[in-house]
This record gives C-alpha cells, sequence and structure tokens, in this order.
C-alpha cells in the first residue's frame, strides 16, 4: 500500500489547527475562569486534544496536550498565574492524570486516523483493479469520522476481504455497496 501523496502536505495543517484548537480552548477557560476557579483546570483543554485527535492523529494530539498542560498547568493550576503551586503534590498528580488521559487520546486517534485511512486505500485500490471488470463499487461514509466499536486492524481487514470477494464475483455488472 503506498501512502498517501497528500498526507505530508496535510500534516502542517493538521499541526497548525491543533495549535488554534489549543488556543481557543485556553481562551474558552480563560473567560470561566471567574466561575470555574481551581475546579478541573483541564477540563476544557481536554476538549482541545479529543479534537486533534479526531482530525489529525497521533502527532498533533501530542502537540495539543504538550501545550494544554505547560500553558494550561501554568494559568490554571495554583491561586494564581505562575509555576509557584505548581510543585505541590496535589497539582502534580492533576498533572500526571491530565498527561495520561491525553496520551490516551492521541494513541486512540492516531490508530482511528490509520484504520480510516488504510480502508480508504484499500477501497481506492479495489476501484483501480475492477476497472475493466464491469463491476461498480459505491461508498456511503460520512464526511466525518464514523463510529465503529472493534478492533481497527480487524475491521480494515473484514472490510478488505467483502471487497474483493465482491470483486471476485464472475457476473457483470455486480454492484458491491
Amino acid at each position: 500500500m503506498q501512502p498517501d501523496p497528500i498526507l505530508p502536505a496535510v500534516r502542517w495543517r493538521d499541526y497548525l489547527l491543533a495549535v488554534a484548537r489549543v488556543a481557543a480552548a485556553l481562551f474558552l477557560r480563560f473567560l470561566l475562569n471567574p466561575v470555574l476557579g481551581q475546579q478541573g483546570p483541564y477540563l476544557i483543554l481536554t476538549l482541545s486534544i479529543v479534537l486533534a485527535a479526531l482530525y489529525g492523529g497521533f502527532g498533533p494530539a501530542m502537540l495539543a496536550t504538550a501545550l494544554s498542560t505547560l500553558v494550561g498547568t501554568y494559568l490554571f493550576v495554583g491561586s494564581k498565574p505562575g509555576w509557584d503551586s505548581v510543585l505541590e503534590p496535589a497539582n502534580i498528580w492533576r498533572t500526571v492524570l491530565f498527561l495520561a488521559i491525553g496520551l490516551s487520546i492521541s494513541i486512540i486517534g492516531g490508530r482511528l486516523r490509520r484504520s480510516r485511512h488504510e480502508l480508504s486505500a484499500a477501497v481506492r485500490d479495489l476501484r483501480r483493479s475492477n476497472l475493466g471488470k464491469e463491476h461498480r463499487l459505491t461508498t456511503d461514509l460520512p464526511p466525518g469520522p464514523a463510529v465503529v466499536r472493534g478492533d481497527a486492524n480487524r475491521l480494515v481487514q473484514v472490510f478488505a476481504n467483502l471487497l474483493v470477494n465482491a470483486a471476485s464475483t464472475p457476473r457483470p455488472a455486480a454492484a458491491s455497496r
């Protein structure tokens, strides 16, 4: 399977969007600071990691995690902005937990993006292989992420097998959907 030629150009955009998402979440958290105070300093920042993971994958999500941790810790952990109360045991554990959650979201988002890319590549390859066979392949996928529960590698394998089996039928003008 060849890598998608669009992927390297898209990657820079994904990283820039991750930075923009973190900035937007920080701004929202700053606006809500009078209401939230010390409660949930990282809660709103988690949303920027989730969005970076869904649309950018592992790398942009890790960038969002690092930026959210650094700036969020500086601004919202402790009674006033700064590094003074960051080293208190409760704040250390809060920050470590946020980093663990950010890493988990990043891994899951990276796998989701990779499996969607592999499925798209399999469909593209199958379309190319069926050009002269009078087979027709139509897909009805949503433009954004679709929620499917299961092992990502197995799901890609199942879809690929279904497409290959449908393509190997000898009937002309068979439609696979």
